[in-house]
């Protein structure tokens, strides 16, 4: 497109529109945007493709507020908006967690007579999910059969995924009955929804039925329903299980990724099985899959109801030389088991380290004339850990003061 225009080469309309697509398909809805802007500027009149093209890679981004913007100027030019058209701008509102408006753009079809067709209804179901709207995403999915549009896999996907919110695993269950019912076929996506709607429910024994049924109908288990699987256990404290499915994973041919072996450590934690844990953690390494944030605050965990305050301190060391940077609740976690040990040179030592990483500083406050600590957000023996480093500092800082003659009244500090 550039080579044309600096060759002398003025593009026609289709030129500006293949142009457009081939960045929505690359998310690059900046360019996009730009060119469609451009076309404007010439002789040339944008049509239907040319804003439903730049719509479309708004919605990929999640651009609601372009993607509204452009569907008024669509307007203001003459051209009426197709059920695509809508239906891209009804994805860019449910991806920007714009409920409201979506449901408003299905109103605004039905005045100016647009019909919604399948794609519209699956992307208001879509925005549902996004949004945490389960009972209305039901109401969606009858309605759209009530108007003799016939549901299709990304709609069952979609209602089953809403159901996450309100607790509707049964609703997510008996969508996939359903599904089947009606000559479905479930894949990967609908195995998915419905596995984390369960899930989430603490039902981690129909999310293993319907691992099975998986592999009865042939449908692949990648990475991602295993995360899934392994994640509706953890919850549970179903550590067993997890450590299964791990195994299961391996026969299946599926490399566990960090994902997974962060769920399988969570679940071991949450069932006291500190040892099991740090098993899974160490195992993972062995096994070339490399530990991130939340793998190393998951064995930090484990470690603590274990009291293991030694291997918690290697692994916060362990964190820096890989580059890992620890956040607050890596310090706190470790600086409790050491509390809980009376371990208290090495909570200071972790407290130190803590600070110099930049955390716990903006709990000194200075209040009438006085300083002030505050521990609100934190544990009981994570308070008394850093109170006492606090004023370990304030008195070597006083006492650093006293010698240099510069003296300061002790009554000023509130500990």
């Amino acid at each position: 497109f550039r080579d044309m225009q600096e060759n002398g080469i003025l593009p026609d309309l289709g030129s500006y529109n293949a142009t457009i697509t081939a960045c929505e398909k690359a998310g690059r809805w900046k360019e996009a945007l730009v060119i469609l802007d451009n076309l404007n500027k010439t002789e040339i009149v944008a049509d239907g493709a040319s804003y439903s093209a730049a719509i479309s890679a708004c919605a990929k981004a999640a651009q609601s507020e372009h993607a509204l913007r452009l569907l008024t100027n669509m307007r203001k030019t003459g051209i009426s908006p197709d059920a695509f058209v809508y239906s891209a701008a009804i994805s860019a509102c449910g991806k920007s967690l714009k409920f409201e408006e979506a449901l408003e753009l299905l109103r605004d079809m039905e005045i100016n007579g647009t019909a919604p067709n399948l794609v519209t209804y699956n992307s208001l179901i879509s925005a549902c999910a996004l949004c945490g709207k389960g009972e209305h995403a039901l109401k969606v999915f009858e309605d759209m059969k009530t108007k003799g549009i016939v549901p299709d896999v990304i709609s069952y996907s979609a209602t089953m995924s809403a159901c996450e919110n309100g607790n509707r695993w049964e609703s997510a269950l008996e969508l996939f009955e359903r599904m089947i019912e009606s000559g479905i076929k479930p894949d990967a996506h609908a195995y998915s929804a419905a596995m984390s709607t369960c899930g989430k429910a603490g039902q981690w024994k129909k999310c293993l039925h319907l691992l099975d049924d998986m592999k009865q109908r042939g449908v692949v288990r990648n990475v991602f329903i295993y995360s899934v699987v392994i994640s509706a256990c953890s919850r549970s404290s179903r550590w067993e299980e997890a450590i299964n499915m791990l195994e299961g994973m391996r026969k299946d041919g599926v490399k566990p990724n960090v994902v997974v072996y962060t769920a399988a450590i969570t679940a071991c934690e949450k069932a006291d099985q500190w040892e099991k844990a740090f098993q899974l953690f160490e195992s993972m390494k062995r096994n070339h899959v490399k530990p991130d944030l939340y793998a190393y605050n998951a064995a930090l965990l484990a470690c603590e109801r274990g009291m293991q305050w030694e291997k918690m301190l290697e692994l916060l060391e362990e964190m820096h030389r890989n580059q890992v940077v620890p956040d607050e609740f890596s310090y706190v976690t470790t600086i409790s088991a050491c509390e809980l040990c009376d371990k208290i040179a090495e909570s200071l030592e972790t407290v130190s380290r803590g600070v110099e990483d930049g955390f716990f500083t903006d709990i000194l406050l200075r209040d009438h004339g006085y300083d002030k600590i505050e521990l609100y957000n934190y544990n009981a023996l994570t308070a008394k850990a850093l109170i006492r480093y606090f004023v370990r500092l304030k008195r070597r800082q006083m006492k650093s003061k006293k010698d240099t003659g510069n003296s300061e009244n002790e009554t000023s500090y509130i500990w």
